[in-house]
């Protein structure tokens, strides 16, 4: 179970860094007429949404990648006991956390 986790996890983190890849490719086009910005009304909009949708997208990779590992070690018997494994997804460092006077979540920036 914790190994078929693991293993689906992985594969979210590569097909994500895949979406990032085709997201940035499509970025380069803006301000030119690129085809990555037909419909919008500014290209500070759409440098906005892509740089909004690139730390969501980013995060969640990393995220992907953070649990994939604490899985894998869970299966592997790693981790001995219940409480080490439960510390281990307690010390979760690739979390949302709210940007200070704003309300706003912000991106979490743990190390991949």
């Amino acid at each position: 179970m914790w190994n078929k986790g693991a293993q689906a996890l992985g594969s979210l983190h590569v097909n994500l860094k895949g979406a990032l890849r085709e997201l940035e490719s499509k970025q380069h086009g803006t301000g030119s007429g690129g085809s990555g910005v037909d419909g919008l009304r500014s290209a500070a909009s759409h440098h906005s949404a892509y740089q909004s949708w690139q730390r969501r997208l980013d995060l969640v990779s990393r995220e992907c990648d953070e649990l994939k590992d604490k899985l894998k070690k869970s299966g592997d018997a790693f981790y001995k006991t219940d409480a080490e494994i439960s510390e281990a997804f307690h010390q979760q460092k690739t979390t949302p956390s709210k940007e200070p006077g704003t309300g706003r979540t912000a991106q979490g920036r743990g190390e991949s």
